[in-house]
């Protein structure tokens, strides 16, 4: 039988666990980190001529950008997004590690990673639905304010981004005017009315799958239906969960950087000032804790789910 998700004890305790388990994140991600940037790099730095970029001012359109390739525009894009698949499955490996050590408990040992099993298949593919789940209902909202204004999207895109480069044709250093500001505020408008109709439809998704990657991580199946079906009565309090734990993390934040800005301030009055070592020494300090605060708060957002798949199952 599942537990009933209590939003404050299962924010309280995603919060436990980021400020307890963040350096599991470390051992969990940096080499997946590191090799899909690398990977990244190495396959734009083949693709790409750096040279013509660096001496090419403004790129406008698809033309003047395929100029810069070193391969043809439809190889680029093949590789480009063969290299953002890779990254995800690496990534992919590194959630499923946390996701299965909050969730059942299992610490995977050493200290760099790089996991490709069956549980980071399974995250990766239902990551993979997610993203399609979402392209598919902003399709449909885009094809619902497409109906209203009686516009084609491709024309909302071609008439935004041809105002966007005449805006911008000076440098970009000049302020809109009143009248630019309005003009482009209707080129958006349609936009902004197919995000309107796909916010319900994406929150209502969104939190009757929020447990589908962490199910998917534990379980040996891709749990689509399964973390459809269990969440069945406890919508609103998984709702409140994500809003009070977002509330909270900018909270953190801004307390936390307040004093971290506080504390960065202090190195550099001391680094012009009479202790140069003590000024290099405080800024450090300060870079470091800013980064345990990103560590911390990331374990977070990735517990929550975890956390409430393990009481949802039961």
């Amino acid at each position: 039988m599942s537990e009933k998700i209590r939003v404050g004890a299962v924010v309280g305790e995603a919060f436990e666990v980021g400020a307890k388990r963040w350096p599991a994140l470390i051992r969990f991600f940096l080499l997946p980190v590191l090799v899909g940037g690398l990977l990244f790099c190495g396959v734009m730095a083949g693709m790409i001529d750096f040279a013509a970029l660096r001496a090419e001012t403004h790129v406008e359109d698809l033309q003047s950008f395929e100029k810069l390739l070193r391969v043809p525009l439809p190889v680029f894009i093949g590789f480009f997004t063969a290299v953002q698949a890779v990254f995800l499955l690496l990534i992919s490996g590194g959630a499923a590690s946390f996701f299965r050590l909050v969730a059942i408990g299992e610490d995977r040992p050493g200290l760099a990673q790089l996991r490709l099993d069956g549980p980071a298949w399974r995250v990766f593919w239902s990551l993979a639905i997610l993203l399609l789940i979402s392209a598919a209902i902003y399709a449909a909202a885009i094809a619902a304010a497409a109906s209203v204004t009686g516009q084609s999207p491709a024309t909302w895109l071609q008439e935004m981004f041809d105002f966007m480069r005449t805006a911008t044709a000076d440098g970009g250093d000049a302020q809109l005017s009143h009248e630019k500001a309005r003009e482009l505020f209707e080129k958006l408008s349609p936009l902004m009315l197919a995000a309107g109709f796909a916010f319900i439809p994406m929150l209502y998704v969104g939190v009757k799958l929020a447990a589908f990657p962490a199910a998917s991580a534990v379980e040996d199946r891709i749990a689509l239906f399964q973390s459809f079906g269990m969440t069945f009565g406890h919508w609103w309090s998984i709702l409140f969960s994500f809003i009070l734990c977002a509330v909270a993390i900018v909270i953190l934040l801004i307390v936390v950087g307040i004093s971290l800005a506080v504390l960065h301030g202090v190195g550099v009055a001391l680094l012009h000032g009479p202790s140069h070592i003590g000024g290099l020494l405080v800024i450090a300090v300060a870079a470091i804790l800013s980064i345990g605060l990103r560590l911390v708060i990331a374990a977070v957002r990735l517990a929550l789910p975890a956390i409430i798949y393990r009481r949802l199952a039961g």
